[in-house]
C-alpha cells in the first residue's frame, strides 16, 4: 500500500511522507518545510527487518515510523542538517539513542 501523508510537527515544520514503494525494502519522499517556506526532500529507505525490530513485529505502520524519525531528527537538527537520502537504520548511527527513544514514543 502506498500512502501520501502530510503533517505539521509540534517544532514548526511540514512534513509530507510519501512511500513510493513497500517492503521488502520500503521507500519512501519525505519534503520538509519550515514556516518560512524553505524546503529539503529526502529519500528514506526503510527494511523490513529492521522496522519489524523497532516496531515489535509490526504494530505500528512504517509510515507512523517515519514521521517518528523525523520528529525525533528535527527536535535535534534543522532540515538542512538531514542527509538527502538514508536509510532510517542509519539513524542510530549518529543518535545512539534513537532506538529507545522511537521504541518509547510509538
Amino acid at each position: 500500500m502506498l500512502v501520501d501523508d502530510y503533517l505539521k510537527l509540534d517544532h514548526g515544520f511540514d512534513v509530507d511522507i510519501s512511500q513510493t514503494q513497500d517492503f521488502p525494502e520500503a521507500m519512501f519522499h519525505v519534503t520538509v518545510a519550515t514556516q518560512e517556506g524553505e524546503q529539503t526532500t529526502h529519500t528514506v529507505r526503510l527494511q523490513e527487518t529492521y522496522w519489524q525490530k523497532l516496531t515489535g513485529s509490526g504494530k505500528v505502520s512504517a509510515q507512523d515510523l517515519v514521521e517518528a524519525t523525523f520528529d525525533f531528527l528535527l527536535k535535534r537538527e534543522g532540515n538542512e542538517s538531514i542527509l538527502p537520502e538514508f536509510d532510517i537504520a542509519q539513524v542510530a548511527e549518529f543518535f545512539p539513542e534513537f532506538e529507545g527513544v522511537i521504541r518509547q514514543q510509538l
